[in-house]
């Protein structure tokens, strides 16, 4: 399985789950990306320590590698916060209805459209 394929599915099965859980997964991802880039750069020092013929073309793919790792951190840092501010709301939205019920959330969140619309 190719590494889009792979990234394809996993951003499929992460749509489906809970914010939580899906968090979760991203953030292990996150940290197998994060490792992969650490290999990728101690094994990019070793080539050039060796200085054997073709190193160049052995860094560039290495060098391709770090970049498609980074590309990947950056989506999962990017859901990772959607999914925390996701899980914040939610979190309020629950506090609210328990203190003042629906309509205290409904209020709640008419004042904050209006305060929005002032700022």
């Amino acid at each position: 399985m190719s590494t889009n394929e792979d990234d394809a599915m996993f951003w499929e099965r992460l749509a489906g789950m809970p914010a939580l859980e899906a968090e979760h997964e991203c953030v292990l991802r996150r940290e197998n990306c994060c490792l992969q880039v650490a290999m990728l750069r101690e094994e990019s020092a070793r080539v050039k320590a060796k200085h054997r013929g073709g190193w160049q073309r052995e860094n560039e793919r290495i060098s391709a590698g770090i970049a498609a790792a980074d590309a990947q951190l950056t989506k999962l840092n990017e859901r990772i916060k959607e999914l925390r501010k996701l899980q914040h709301r939610i979190a309020w939205r629950r506090a609210v209805e328990a203190l003042y019920g629906q309509d205290g959330v409904t209020a709640c969140l008419v004042w904050m459209e209006q305060q929005a619309a002032v700022c």
